[in-house]
């Protein structure tokens, strides 16, 4: 019998098992920290692209129709009421929904009139849609309402509603159901590259899989707070506060911010209160500190 073959088949000893065991263990654990931080980093990008291709609307719809975007003339209808694009200056739909056509959504948006202020689209059916746009893939939400107040797309990113009718500095209410200023990108007198367009709005953790339209989480095409954010509170989403006026994100460090020049930029949860507050109110005078 040849003995050097048959020492040449023996197979794995049980230790030399549990160390091979062990040691993929540890690359296991050593990977999946990396593969999430990956994740993490591919999200917070397609995110910023979105803010991005929210400014390059809000820019196209500021140089078409003479003034940025804003969220409703709530004077027409109640908050909550849909858009009538019989009177396309004087609605109260959202800021979402006038750039819905700069954002590859025109047939969709001209599919939406009605016969008066306020009335929900014709049929009610076509607005039980999402758009990728506004959905922040951090939080992963389905995005879409259909029960609640509101039914339709829901956005994970709110208008800084202080652009239309500016209140003193350190107010909480902001211009939030202000009637359209008419501002411009070349009206904020603080420096566009100094003033927040739009961003990433808080959302409670629980709600992440919500389909219900109400609250501060109304869906993008009304004037409601589901679309705007007229506070001055930043903080990361928690599972500790339910849905509020204030500003949020999903990634660990901070949220995505839109520019009125045009850049994103993410914002850390430990930015001074007061720098945070020079950054939304764009006629407030204030020298915006590092940040």
């Amino acid at each position: 019998m040849n003995l050097s073959l048959s020492r040449a088949r023996r197979g794995f000893t049980l230790i030399e098992l549990l160390v091979v065991i062990a040691i993929i263990a540890i690359l296991i654990g050593l990977l999946l920290p990396a593969v999430q931080k990956v994740r993490e980093a591919a999200a917070r990008m397609s995110s910023q692209n979105n803010l991005k291709q929210i400014g390059i609307a809000m820019h196209t719809h500021n140089d078409a129709q003479g003034y940025l975007p804003y969220n409703g003339n709530t004077s027409v209808g109640a908050t909550n009421a849909y858009p009538n694009l019989a009177d396309p200056n004087n609605y109260p739909g959202s800021w979402g929904f006038m750039i819905l056509p700069y954002v590859e959504q025109d047939n969709w948006y001209r599919g939406q009139t009605t016969g008066a202020a306020g009335a929900g689209p014709v049929p009610s059916g076509a607005r039980l849609v999402t758009f990728k746009t506004f959905n922040c893939p951090g939080r992963g939400r389905p995005n879409l309402a259909t029960t609640g107040a509101t039914n339709g797309a829901m956005t994970d990113y709110a208008i800084n509603l202080q652009i239309n009718v500016p209140p003193a500095v350190g107010s909480a209410s902001g211009g939030y159901g202000a009637p359209n200023g008419r501002k411009t990108i070349q009206g904020l007198s603080d420096g566009s590259s100094n003033t927040i367009l739009a961003g990433h709005k808080y959302v409670n953790r629980n709600d992440y899989s919500r389909s219900s339209g109400d609250g501060w989480d109304e869906v993008l095409i009304v004037s409601n707070g589901g679309s705007g954010r007229g506070g001055i509170v930043y903080r990361p989403d928690t599972a500790n506060s339910g849905p509020n006026n204030d500003w949020g994100g999903p990634f660990p460090g901070g949220g995505g911010f839109l520019f009125g020049d045009g850049q994103v930029r993410t914002i850390s949860y430990s930015v001074n209160a007061t720098t945070f507050t020079y950054l939304l109110h764009p006629a407030d005078g204030q020298v915006i500190p590092d940040f």
